[in-house]
């Protein structure tokens, strides 16, 4: 069995200003590459209130891309109740799944003996994407992961302080 080749992306932010052009140079890049699965590793969407017509787009180019597709809820688009994933159906497009909607944690396809996991976004504060990693089922086992890298004094003054008392 040879290796299942993957594409990776993330922060791709689709919305009703910027519109698709991410997603469409992500897929066409993708399709070029003929992977076995793609990965969306969060914030495909900016946010969860994208409009109806930005929902239909993202959709169709989803759809018909015709390569198997994993996306990871992010920060900027987390698996909500009312999220951009349900209100747009992406649930329901065969070729695509979504950790933390259609599938809880870990998807499998067996014809690589491939298992790509991770940990959605189910709210906007939700930090902690690598948590708990899953036992190896599979020969391959793949982590997705979303979140960003604030060093400990992030929340620290990065202004000086001037001392005017002198």
């Amino acid at each position: 069995m040879s290796v299942p080749v993957l594409v990776h992306s993330s922060d791709v932010h689709v919305d009703d200003r910027r519109g698709t052009a991410g997603l469409e140079a992500v897929l066409a890049t993708a399709r070029a590459l003929q992977p076995d699965v793609v990965l969306l590793a969060g914030d495909t969407f900016e946010n969860n209130q994208l409009s109806t017509a930005g929902l239909d787009q993202a959709g169709r180019l989803l759809a018909d891309s015709g390569l198997p597709i994993v996306i990871l809820p992010g920060n900027h688009d987390p698996a909500l109740p009312d999220s951009v994933f349900i209100r747009g159906g992406f649930d329901r497009i065969r070729n695509i799944h979504i950790l933390g909607v259609t599938h809880d944690e870990a998807v499998h396809f067996s014809t690589y003996e491939l298992e790509i996991w991770g940990h959605a976004h189910r709210d906007y504060f939700d930090m902690t994407p690598l948590r708990g990693p899953r036992p190896r089922s599979t020969r391959w086992q793949v982590a997705m992961a979303h979140g960003h890298y604030e060093p400990r004094d992030a929340h620290q003054s990065a202004t000086p302080v001037l001392d005017l008392q002198r």
